[in-house]
């Protein structure tokens, strides 16, 4: 038969230090991060429109545009997000030599 043995450890509720649960400070909550670059380039290994739920992230295509959408939550300064992106083989003859992009934090 096995017998599972386990540590348990007393503390006092009036001594609790929760300080180190959260040792980076938040620097902002609720944090999305959207990116939008040339419909000529396309977003790698992200899903596509309505594939995250109702949070309000997400891939969106447009003539326009491609817009990823990110949900970030809580953001501290040891918060990393990075973005892969890839030439759109069908869009390729629309490519500009520079291409502009533009990163919303809100």
């Amino acid at each position: 038969m096995y017998q599972q043995r386990r540590n348990v450890d007393l503390v006092d509720p009036d001594n609790l230090d929760f300080s180190n649960l959260v040792s980076d400070a938040s620097l902002a909550t609720n944090c999305v991060v959207t990116l939008l670059m040339h419909p000529a380039l396309r977003f790698v290994n992200e899903e596509h429109e309505g594939d995250k739920g109702g949070s309000g992230g997400g891939l969106v295509q447009s003539p326009y545009c491609t817009k990823l959408i990110r949900d970030v939550g809580n953001a501290s300064t040891a918060t990393q997000l990075t973005f892969e992106f890839a030439v759109n083989k069908e869009k390729k003859s629309t490519l500009p030599e520079s291409v502009p992009f533009q990163v919303q934090v809100l």
